[in-house]
């Protein structure tokens, strides 16, 4: 509730980047959860957004990523030109930060979504403490460009804990890696739990959570009646498939997490 009224602590570790303000932590814990913490010290969860999208840091934290609230192109950009050892070293700066609050117990996980997907896979390769990543809808560590692109399995051996993947049937970009990396994770005796939701396209933890597509009116015009009829079934099967995968995904991560 502190959090919401936005009474919180400042975050360590202000940077500015492209003109955009990027805090190592994006959701600071209020005062009163860090002075009085909840009954018992719990894990703490860093959650990664994805590349360019600022939706899912609502209320008054929506400003914590883009400072003033910069255009998406400029975000998504500021966020491309991050190096690999910054990223890292911001999301360690998060992890050591939360995992000394009153109200943790030192147990760090990690998840993201998209392009935050693939950086809490890529965390478990430099983070020897983390007790699991969850990956929604990202890839694994890639090395290369263009045709030469493949999985860096050099990178796997460095991995200690669980990877679980929460992917949607309906991403092909995405859909590539996941069969390489389970040969991969395999051979190095590396934990990989992937999942893939029948029918949900990427980005399903968001879709699924949208209000569901109303039915058109008819005007009388027969075409014009019959597409929007067409593109409204389309737009419910759609929605229909995010709403399960987002709901089977959301009870799959609380199960997991309560098991960490």
């Amino acid at each position: 509730e502190g959090e919401r009224r936005g009474d919180h602590e400042e975050p360590p570790v202000c940077q500015r980047r492209q003109g955009l303000l990027l805090e190592d932590v994006l959701h600071p814990v209020g005062r009163g959860l860090q002075e009085a913490g909840p009954p018992d010290p719990v894990g703490t969860v860093p959650v990664l957004h994805p590349g360019a999208d600022l939706a899912l840091h609502q209320g008054e934290q929506g400003h914590a990523l883009a400072g003033a609230v910069a255009p998406e192109q400029t975000v998504g950009q500021a966020i491309r030109d991050l190096s690999p050892d910054q990223i890292t070293a911001d999301l360690n700066a998060v992890a050591d930060y939360v995992s000394k609050l009153p109200a943790s117990n030192g147990k760090i996980v990690v998840t993201g979504y998209c392009w935050g997907g693939t950086q809490s896979f890529r965390f478990a390769t430099n983070r020897p403490d983390l007790k699991a990543s969850f990956v929604f809808y990202g890839s694994a560590p890639m090395t290369g460009t263009g045709a030469e692109r493949m999985i860096d399995k050099a990178t796997f051996a460095k991995i200690n804990a669980p990877v679980y993947g929460f992917y949607a049937q309906n991403d092909a970009r995405i859909n590539e890696t996941p069969p390489k990396t389970i040969e991969a994770m395999t051979e190095l005796k590396k934990a990989f739990d992937p999942v893939t939701y029948e029918g949900a396209g990427h980005g399903f933890m968001r879709a699924g959570d949208a209000p569901e597509p109303v039915a058109p009116v008819a005007k009388g015009e027969k075409e014009a009646d019959d597409k929007a009829m067409a593109d409204y079934q389309k737009a419910l099967t759609a929605y229909k498939a995010n709403k399960k995968a987002r709901d089977d995904a959301w009870a799959r991560w609380k199960k997991l997490l309560a098991g960490v």
